[in-house]
């Protein structure tokens, strides 16, 4: 009887992993508004959703971290392949064709370690003005570049959602830079790992110590703003 139950438990287990669905959102390096969503709809079948028009696909390779995904697009697109390979994904052939960052939905026992991370354009935000930052968790800071360094240090309960609080601005204007303090208790932006290679950061502003005033970071508007950005280097 036991070997029967625990028989049942391993069979429960095969099932439950071989249905288990894989999805993707596929970001463009120079436009993520023009996100791709890939849904598994059945075994070896996937739905391919771009710019309101769906297209059925499937894989006809999978091996060495490598996926190729067949798309209906008709047999007159250049379009009908797309390959999958170390969190990239691009069309084979096509060398003018932007790459895309793959996020992978439901990503567990992720951390934002040692890294360095690049802008990925998000609808023309104004805050798209700082272009990279390094997360440096020795000295425990992030360190945003916008032409000069803006650096942060941070607050974490679950290493996902990070608190940033700005304590200096890299300048060519030492005496500027040293005379300027900001307020230590004060919640400059904040930063949440949402996949593997992907965070969303949202920005509100500067506070000088013992002032009342809060400063955007850009002058265009004072409301908070997302921007996001995806891993290039670890």
């Amino acid at each position: 009887m036991n070997y029967l139950r625990k028989g049942f438990i391993i069979l429960a287990g095969i099932l439950l992993i071989s249905c288990k669905k894989e999805n993707y959102v596929l970001y463009s390096v120079d436009n993520a508004c023009d996100s791709v969503v890939i849904n598994q709809t059945g075994r070896n079948k996937y739905q391919f959703i771009t710019k309101g028009r769906t297209f059925d696909g499937r894989i006809i390779k999978d091996k060495d971290s490598v996926r190729i995904m067949e798309l209906d697009r008709g047999p007159n697109s250049k379009l009908n392949k797309l390959i999958l390979k170390n969190e990239r994904a691009y069309y084979p052939g096509m060398i003018d064709v932007d790459y895309f960052i793959v996020k992978k939905t439901g990503e567990k026992d992720i951390t934002l370690s040692d890294s360095k991370w690049a802008l990925l354009k998000h609808c023309g935000s104004s805050m798209e003005s700082f272009k990279k930052f390094r997360f440096n968790k020795k000295e425990h800071v992030f360190e945003f570049d916008r032409g000069y360094t803006y650096v942060f240090t941070y607050k974490t309960k679950d290493s996902l959602h990070y608190k940033l609080y700005l304590k200096t601005i890299i300048t060519e204007d030492l005496e500027t830079e040293r005379k300027m303090v900001y307020d230590p208790d004060f919640v400059s932006a904040e930063v949440q790992l949402i996949a593997s290679n992907m965070v969303r950061a949202q920005f509100y502003g500067m506070k000088v110590k013992d002032s009342t005033l809060v400063y955007p970071f850009d002058y265009k508007s004072d409301k908070p703003q997302n921007v996001y950005f995806y891993k290039y280097e670890k």
